[in-house]
């Protein structure tokens, strides 16, 4: 059994056997049920989440990541504008 195969029945999780009033209802079909474990779960609920609500997400994302790189990157610069304005400050520092 190969990797994939077991990383599919792990996923599935643990089946759980129909009860016998389930087996023998025939006004509903009969369902295989299974007992998925816990990281599966919140993948999946968080998977979920993101397919509703990405264009919403992914915006957010996008403008906290660039919000960040002008936060540092001018940070750098003004340092060293600084530096260049003030050069007699600069050797009494040192």
């Amino acid at each position: 059994m190969g990797i994939i195969q077991k990383f599919k029945i792990w996923w599935r999780g643990e089946f759980i056997s129909p009860t016998t009033e389930e087996l023998f209802n025939h006004d509903k079909q009969r369902e295989d049920k299974f007992k998925q474990p816990i990281i599966p779960k919140i993948l999946t609920i968080i998977w979920r989440f993101w397919l509703r609500r990405w264009p919403i997400i992914l915006p957010i994302i996008v403008g906290a990541l660039v919000a960040l790189f002008i936060h540092f990157d001018s940070k750098t610069t003004s340092n060293t504008t600084q530096q260049q304005k003030n050069p007699i400050s600069n050797e009494i520092r040192h």
